[in-house]
């Protein structure tokens, strides 16, 4: 009965990653897409410019995609790292965020927006 549940457990998380992959390539037609949140969307206690604030926006994203469960079950597989654009220059800072699906650019505009490019990999 253990081995019945785990392979339905697996299963549907499997299937959840198909549909937030879907999702995130416009129903497989592209490659990579823009997407665009306002920071209010993303926890507001997260201080901007941090490495856990752009991980927070990709689940943001995921959410509002209808990946909720996908974001919980692949965030293990999450690994970030942010840089300036124009060293000195926060303003340029654009983080790197990679899943099991793709990897994500996001950045924060001056009018509190963010811009998440998804790039599925290869």
């Amino acid at each position: 009965m253990k081995l019945f549940i785990a392979t339905f457990l697996l299963t549907l998380s499997l299937n959840s990653f198909a549909d937030c992959y879907e999702s995130l390539t416009q129903n497989y037609s592209r490659d990579s897409f823009a997407y665009q949140l306002a920071e209010e969307d993303v926890d507001l206690e997260l201080e901007r410019g941090s490495i856990n604030f752009a991980r927070a926006a990709v689940a943001a994203l995921e959410a509002k995609l209808s990946c909720g469960m996908d974001a919980k079950a692949w965030h293990t597989n999450q690994s970030a790292n942010c840089q300036d654009v124009v060293p000195g220059v926060a303003l340029s800072r654009v983080y790197y965020v990679e899943k099991a699906y793709g990897y994500f650019l996001v950045s924060v505009d001056m009018l509190e927006n963010i811009n998440i490019v998804f790039n599925r990999f290869d």
